[in-house]
């Protein structure tokens, strides 16, 4: 969330003394108000300083509240921060990122590309994502039956503040952290060019998530991209993840290591698991996700 709040929360009433009427959307993808306190008035601090806000507040929460308040509409990404921000607005509305531009190929062969051998694929921003570059390593390592060969397309940069400050290149991160392991890694740039062709050359993908309330509150966004890719995904167990692989009948999402590594074995061990599951993955998409029901919502946000 780039915007500055402060100053975008009194535009409504400003517009409205100068007679004119206004729409204001709020697209709330990020559920900052879970921030635990210290994150929260550091994140505040941070955006002030960095120049991003123009006011100085103790509280980034407060200004997202204020923001909130002077919105007409509050756009979020599943139905669990709807049900979240319902509490505070009357008209919370839930849309789907609309991938179908970005895509350029669909995986559709489920064999495995290499015998004895599971490609995999991790996406996403660096900064900060250090803890989630654990998981992997915990997850992945010594797995039994399979060798192990990690892709990760991700920005070129690991940058500790604010996703521009303590900053040094991903790779040597990514080295530090899969030394001493089996895993074979490889790193790739973040390309719309070259994204669907890396990720559609993998046998599936993996969405660990780490114990944070803010990530653990994000929606099921980056599972339906690799769905429209064609490429099955082992999640955490976060609400929206669970919620949506429910939806298919399926129940790859986890809570803890072991289990991680007995559903990627049943995941490479069995064709019929992976075809299985992308038919339903498919099926779902048609039903929630498709251009005609992304475009109908927008419909309802501006002119509803």
């Amino acid at each position: 969330m780039s915007a500055d709040l402060n100053k975008w929360s009194g535009y409504k009433q400003k517009q409205r003394e100068s007679n004119k009427n206004v729409k204001v959307i709020f697209d709330l993808s990020d559920l900052y108000l879970v921030a635990g306190p210290i994150s929260d008035c550091l994140r505040s601090f941070y955006h002030f300083l960095s120049g991003r806000t123009s006011k100085l507040r103790l509280s980034y929460k407060n200004s997202v509240l204020d923001m909130i308040s002077a919105s007409d509409v509050i756009i979020c990404g599943s139905e669990e921060q709807k049900y979240f921000l319902a509490k505070l607005h009357h008209n919370v509305i839930v849309v789907r990122d609309y991938f179908i531009d970005d895509i350029k190929l669909v995986k559709s062969n489920y064999t495995l590309v290499e015998p004895n051998t599971l490609n995999i694929l991790w996406e996403g921003l660096s900064h900060g994502n250090i803890v989630i570059y654990r998981m992997l390593k915990n997850i992945l390592n010594d797995l039994p039956i399979f060798k192990v060969k990690l892709h990760i397309i991700s920005d070129s940069e690991y940058c500790k503040i604010g996703g521009k400050y303590l900053c040094k290149p991903t790779y040597s991160i990514l080295k530090d952290v899969f030394q001493n392991s089996n895993i074979s890694f490889h790193f790739y740039d973040w390309n719309t060019t070259t994204f669907s062709s890396i990720a559609t050359s993998c046998d599936l993908a993996l969405i660990p998530i780490p114990e944070n309330p803010i990530m653990r509150r994000k929606p099921e966004n980056k599972l339906l991209l690799f769905w429209f890719l064609g490429l099955p995904v082992i999640t955490s167990n976060t609400d929206s993840y669970t919620r949506v692989m429910n939806a298919i009948n399926e129940n790859y999402f986890c809570s803890d290591y072991k289990e991680w590594r007995q559903k990627l074995i049943n995941f490479g061990t069995f064709i019929t698991e992976r075809e299985k599951y992308m038919r339903s993955a498919t099926a779902y998409l048609e039903a929630n996700c498709s251009e005609e029901v992304i475009f109908k919502i927008y419909d309802t946000i501006f002119f509803g």
